[in-house]
């Protein structure tokens, strides 16, 4: 029996230290994107698809490619600040600069997922990190229709820190 209880002590004591080298090899990745999100960045792209669109289509797509943000939304690309205090602060700015949405927060991430939590609301967004890039992607109300069923995927370029 004592041979029993010694194999059982190490499984267990491979089981916890398993546990804890996971545990902290997400730490560490929830800190490299962290500091790897802290700065000012300016969205690129966007696609998202439309569970239910307005008109009655089961499936619609809306879509603003790269280059195009302008022309398409008739705004410049939105600046958001992501601050080391865990706050951030989108602007949307009118084709000539002037300021017309100003949407403030908290950021903070659960492993590879970063929330955005602004007026009462959280907004989880899946975060892919590739040096001066970013790909959010989650489910949004985009449609106002009272469910997050819509699929955004936004792409974001570093710009620098403010």
């Amino acid at each position: 029996m004592p041979h029993k209880q010694c194999q059982l002590k190490q499984f267990l004591t491979v089981i916890v230290t398993f546990g804890l080298i996971i545990s902290w090899s997400a730490c560490q990745q929830q800190n490299k994107l962290r500091e790897q999100l802290i700065g000012s960045w300016t969205n690129v792209d966007l696609k998202v698809s439309l569970n239910h669109h307005k008109v009655g289509d089961s499936a619609y797509q809306f879509e603003v490619p790269i280059g195009q943000w302008e022309a398409i939304l008739n705004i410049k690309p939105i600046l958001t600040d992501f601050r080391d205090d865990g706050s951030y602060r989108s602007e949307y700015r009118t084709l000539e600069d002037s300021l017309i949405r100003e949407v403030e927060g908290k950021w903070q991430f659960e492993q590879d997922s970063l929330i955005l939590k602004e007026a009462g609301t959280a907004t989880l967004y899946h975060v892919e990190m590739m040096d001066t890039l970013v790909i959010f992607t989650g489910w949004l109300d985009w449609d106002q229709d009272g469910e997050a069923d819509d699929l955004y995927t936004g792409r974001q370029s570093k710009v620098g820190f403010r």
